[in-house]
């Protein structure tokens, strides 16, 4: 008995041509999504450290400057940003200090964060609130998402109880 043989030429080259192009694609939405898990993160540890900018100022004026001044300073809103620019647009909406935070007496009970939930009603009298809005161009993300991404974040910090010395707020 004979066997027939089949021929494999090309099919190598064949196989190539359909996968590559599939690799490719996986590829370029790990990058994709990479960016956006990063963006997503800058904002996040940006709203963080501005709301602890603000949570250690003395007084109310002083925290809402504090937290501007290191939101732009992290989020590429001046020209001392520590964010490359790479399509992120961000602002910053004043932020929202829930309560009377800064009008508690120091070392008071009112003054001082007693529950982990920080948006809850004991201590919206003692945390400072930060809340900063970004987005992310979708002309970089080829076309992969409809459009522009946005990302809000909000962040709590609380008051420093103690931070009046020798009566100096």
């Amino acid at each position: 008995m004979t066997q027939r043989r089949t021929s494999d030429a090309g099919s190598v080259t064949l196989e190539a041509v359909i996968i590559a192009p599939v690799i490719i694609l996986l590829a370029t939405v790990a990058v994709v999504l990479g960016r956006v898990a990063i963006f997503y993160e800058a904002v996040h540890q940006a709203a963080q450290a501005a709301a602890r900018a603000g949570s250690i100022s003395r007084t109310q004026d002083a925290a809402i400057a504090n937290a501007n001044s290191t939101w732009n300073g992290l989020m590429g809103t001046d020209s001392t940003s520590t964010t490359p620019a790479n399509y992120i647009h961000c602002t910053s909406a004043p932020p929202d200090a829930k309560g009377p935070a800064f009008e508690q007496a120091a070392g008071s009970p009112q003054a001082i964060v007693n529950d982990t939930d920080p948006a809850s009603a004991a201590n919206v009298n003692a945390m400072f609130v930060f809340k900063g809005t970004c987005t992310l161009e979708a002309k970089w993300l080829l076309g992969i998402f409809g459009g522009d991404i946005t990302a809000t974040d909000t962040a709590y910090s609380p008051v420093d109880p103690y931070r009046c010395r020798a009566d100096k707020c």
